[in-house]
């Protein structure tokens, strides 16, 4: 079966004027439809804070998410979940928190003709404290012709514009939405005066190939300044060789 993206949805956490907004401890994405049973649904999360994730649910009940993937680092966390969907599902996911947190975004995939567990192949990270163009590293070979290849990267920054640009080794963008505000003033007044507002969002690139190879790349940051990044690069295994194919995307910010 040829991998296909179906749909996508995204969305972040912003804040209120004049300090950060903690979120509820459940916080749900919506679907632009009800996933295919037998479909995989991946979950990518880029947070500032540490996040004390207690379980992702889909359709209300069904909570056999797997992590498959963390990297805890200062200001620039990433966790990534898969699930492979069951009849009666529905088109929610619900991420639920041992403690409320601010300041993340996450984007959430459904797609066809991956395996039904056992997901990741390779992958790796590249962080960077500052940079404008930031890159992931490249993984070891994958150990399958037939994969779907993502690079997420997360950001924090004081620019409002940073979204990606000009991806790199056949990547396709997919530039997630408006970044989210973290906080609007620090000092009120005074001689350091009122602190900029900072951002965080996650940019995502992808692509499905059938050969074996290293995978990994980079981006610009089209706000043309150095932010702060933690760069990943995944690999996900399909079921079965065949030509790659890309459907229909849907996309939301909250």
């Amino acid at each position: 079966m040829a991998i296909t993206r179906v749909r996508q949805t995204n969305a972040g956490t912003g804040t209120a004027t004049g300090g950060a907004k903690l979120i509820a401890t459940t916080w749900t994405l919506t679907l632009s439809g009800t996933p295919t049973t037998g479909n995989t649904l991946l979950l990518y999360i880029g947070s500032v804070n540490t996040l004390s994730i207690t379980s992702v649910v889909q359709g209300g009940s069904n909570s056999n998410w797997s992590s498959i993937y963390t990297s805890n680092n200062a200001n620039t966390n990433v966790y990534v979940y898969a699930l492979n969907v069951t009849a009666g599902s529905n088109n929610t996911v619900t991420l639920n928190l041992g403690s409320a947190s601010n300041g993340f975004y996450s984007i959430c995939e459904e797609l066809s003709g991956l395996v039904t567990s056992s997901w990741l192949d390779n992958y790796t990270n590249t962080v960077s404290p500052s940079t404008d163009t930031p890159t992931t590293g490249l993984t070891a070979t994958t150990t399958n012709s037939n994969e779907y290849w993502v690079n997420l990267y997360f950001y924090y920054s004081i620019f409002a514009n940073s979204q990606g640009s000009s991806p790199t080794n056949s990547y396709n963008l997919y530039n997630s939405g408006t970044p989210i505000k973290l906080t609007d003033t620090g000092w009120n007044g005074g001689a350091n005066g009122p602190l900029p507002a900072y951002y965080a969002g996650v940019i995502m690139d992808w692509q499905v190939v059938s050969v074996v190879g290293k995978a990994g790349g980079g981006i610009s940051d089209s706000s043309l300044n150095s932010n702060a990044y933690n760069s990943v690069a995944l690999t996900f295994i399909g079921s079965s060789g065949g030509i790659v194919t890309r459907r229909r995307i849907s996309s939301s910010f909250m």
